[in-house]
C-alpha cells in the first residue's frame, strides 16, 4: 500500500494562509463564465477530446503587495462537459475545485493554478480504463485579458485517480478557454 505524506500540502497551506491578507473592497467580487476545448497530449495512442463550460467565482479576499501591484486571488471553479474518445465513446464529466490566480492590474497576463475533484459518468472510454468515477484534476496555465471583460486562456490539464483505484493511467490534455469576465 502506498503511503501519502501530507507535510508538503500542509506547509503550502500554512505559507499561503500566513501571508498578509488583503480584504476585498466593495465590488471586488469577480467571476467568469466560459467555454473550453481540450485535446489529448498522450494517452497510449488514444485520441481524446474534452468540451465543456466553465464558471469561476472569486473569493472576497486576496493576498498581495500594493506597491508591486501583484495579487494572489483564490476562486472556486465549476466545470461541466463531455470527454470523448476517438471511437465515439463519451462520458459526462463534472469538476469542482479551487483556483489560485496570480495577476496584476498592470498586465494583461495572469497565471492560474487549479486543483479539482472530478466525477466521470463512465470511466472506460475508447479501450482505456481511467480507473473509476472519481478523479483529481490539476491544471496550470495562463490567461490573456485583452479587455476587462474578456479572457483567453491555456491550461495544461492532468486528470488522475491518484492511485485510489487499481488502474491509474492518467490523462493529459491541452485546454483552450474563452471566457466573459465580470
Amino acid at each position: 500500500m502506498r503511503r501519502m505524506t501530507w507535510m508538503p500540502v500542509l506547509a503550502a497551506l500554512l505559507t499561503l494562509c500566513g501571508g498578509r491578507g488583503v480584504s476585498a473592497a466593495d465590488g471586488d467580487w469577480w467571476g467568469a463564465l466560459g467555454a473550453r476545448f481540450g485535446t489529448v497530449v498522450n494517452a497510449n495512442d488514444e485520441d481524446f477530446k474534452q468540451y465543456g463550460v466553465t464558471g469561476l467565482i472569486g473569493l472576497p479576499f486576496q493576498w498581495g503587495d500594493p506597491v508591486s501591484a501583484v495579487y494572489l486571488k483564490p476562486a472556486v471553479s465549476l466545470h461541466g462537459g463531455v470527454l470523448r474518445a476517438e471511437n465515439g465513446d463519451w462520458s459526462g464529466i463534472g469538476a469542482l475545485g479551487l483556483d489560485l490566480v496570480l495577476e496584476s492590474p498592470r498586465s494583461p497576463l495572469a497565471l492560474v493554478g487549479s486543483v479539482q475533484a472530478a466525477f466521470l459518468a463512465e470511466h472506460e472510454l475508447g479501450g482505456m480504463d481511467l480507473g473509476g468515477a472519481f478523479n483529481i484534476v490539476g491544471e496550470i496555465g495562463v490567461d490573456i485579458r485583452p479587455t476587462r471583460f474578456f479572457s483567453m486562456g491555456y491550461r495544461f490539464h492532468h486528470m488522475s485517480n491518484a492511485g485510489i483505484y487499481d488502474n491509474n493511467p492518467g490523462l493529459n490534455l491541452h485546454m483552450v478557454e474563452l471566457a466573459w469576465r465580470f
